[in-house]
């Protein structure tokens, strides 16, 4: 009886080492692309509040009464594009090296778009011209960061 069980055994544990190992490394694959997911949408979510402020500020004159405040504004774009730049190039380096060039160039043009022209000068006025360009630099990051997801 016990020699049958053994044999069994012996048939049948390649099998099911097989089966284990290879469900331990599909596991660890859907842990990696769910973990790659949600910091794909901490990034979005942190472009959608910078295009946010950025249209925010170009949209409105330099003034005495506003000027504190579009200061404080100006500074939290530059900070938001600097913790942007941090996180996507954490990202290219864990999931996606080979693309890393093409994320910091993207970052690099909207980087120029957001903070150009005439910002933080004395006297700036609204320049409405400006959201396109943000919001196009802004949709094209996303865009290519919601490929790599799939």
């Amino acid at each position: 009886m016990w020699n049958n069980i053994v044999d069994l055994l012996h048939h049948v544990s390649p099998a099911l080492v097989a089966l284990i190992g290879g469900s331990l490394i599909l596991q660890r694959y859907f842990v990696r692309k769910a973990n790659e997911a949600s910091l794909i949408d901490a990034i979005i979510k942190d472009l959608e509040s910078l295009r946010t402020d950025s249209i925010s500020y170009w949209s409105r004159d330099t003034n005495e009464q506003d000027k504190g405040e579009l200061e404080s504004l100006a500074q939290k774009l530059i900070s938001a594009i600097r913790a942007l730049e941090a996180d996507l190039k954490s990202y290219c380096k864990r999931y996606c090296p080979k693309r890393t060039d093409e994320f910091v160039q993207m970052m690099v043009d909207l980087n120029d778009t957001c903070t150009g022209g005439k910002f933080q000068t004395a006297k700036r006025k609204a320049d409405a011209g400006r959201v396109l360009p943000i919001s196009n630099s802004i949709s094209r990051i996303k865009s290519e960061l919601r490929k790599q997801k799939l």
